[in-house]
């Protein structure tokens, strides 16, 4: 749905992600909110780009943090996880072994694990904005409860290789994910692992040509309909009304941006939670691992 003064554009948003170490206290503290209350040790690259815009993306987080809070959400993130490995490997085989030492193979695990804890939760986050921004009410009033566990990937911060400071070999890869995707950025999962080059190339090339099966396309599309289906499910429910998206950002050209860029991260999420799936499988050399679960402790 477009409002007074916005355009319908087919081409891709100016997606700018905002460097959490260069962005203004207010965005910085918005940014460690939105990691504090999904329990996830980097700032998600979709968060860093609506904050282009931090008036919206204040109101994005307002309106859809009480319900990212809730143990109701949490477990349909999960369960989009627990999908995507389950599904993988009935098909899946890795075409390499991980060449790395087995310290950073176990740190390539870690911080997989922690972006295949995190990026289902995004995947609803975008699915239930996509809906808002189209006028639509995400979700319905339902009982609810609070979290009820910590995360065990809150920390340590995961270090990035960002695209300007990517050696030669790295911006290689960068582009061919790019140019493969059509996208106009890098995720961050993928600048986490370039931290280990050898290992991304291998992992990244076995992808990419699993991403032309049908086995791959079917359950992509199985897990961006959880999302979806998760979205209507909102407790508390998501609605941003025409008039305090305006006041949020008067400029009807930048809005316009902003609800193409949702609408972007809202279509490529399912395939990165997909192939992080992938490389998770990749990085235990093939083995059966179970899907990133929450440590069932109380929280102190």
């Amino acid at each position: 749905m477009l409002y007074k003064g916005e355009r319908e554009m087919s081409e891709q948003p100016i997606v700018q992600p905002v460097k959490k170490s260069e962005a203004s206290p207010a965005v910085r503290t918005l940014l460690d909110d939105i990691q504090d209350t999904m329990g996830t040790p980097w700032p998600p690259t979709n968060w860093r780009a609506h904050a282009m815009y931090p008036a919206a993306a204040s109101l994005f987080w307002e309106r859809i943090r009480p319900a990212v809070a809730t143990e109701e959400f949490l477990r349909a993130a999960l369960a989009i996880t627990e999908r995507a490995y389950s599904e993988a490997v009935n098909w899946y085989q890795p075409s390499y072994r991980p060449d790395v030492p087995e310290e950073a193979r176990q740190q390539i695990q870690w911080e997989l694990d922690a972006f295949d804890f995190g990026n289902p939760q995004l995947m609803i986050q975008e699915a239930a904005l996509h809906r808002a921004l189209e006028g639509q009410v995400a979700g319905r009033l339902a009982p609810m409860e609070w979290r009820r566990y910590p995360s065990p990937y809150r920390r340590p911060e995961i270090r990035m290789i960002e695209e300007a400071e990517a050696p030669p070999e790295v911006r290689l890869i960068y582009e061919d994910i790019k140019r493969t995707l059509d996208l106009p950025i890098v995720n961050a999962d993928y600048q986490a692992m370039a931290k280990w080059p050898a290992f991304l190339q291998q992992a990244w090339g076995d992808v990419k040509r699993w991403r032309e099966r049908e086995e791959y396309q079917r359950t992509k599309q199985a897990l961006a309909l959880m999302a979806q289906e998760a979205a209507q499910r909102l407790s508390p429910p998501l609605r941003i009304a025409a008039h305090e998206l305006e006041a949020a950002l008067p400029d009807a050209e930048e809005r316009g941006n902003l609800r193409r860029m949702v609408a972007l991260f809202d279509q490529l999420l399912s395939g990165l939670t997909l192939n992080v799936a992938l490389f998770r499988v990749g990085a235990a050399a093939g083995e059966m691992i179970p899907a990133p679960q929450v440590k069932q402790v109380p929280e102190r």
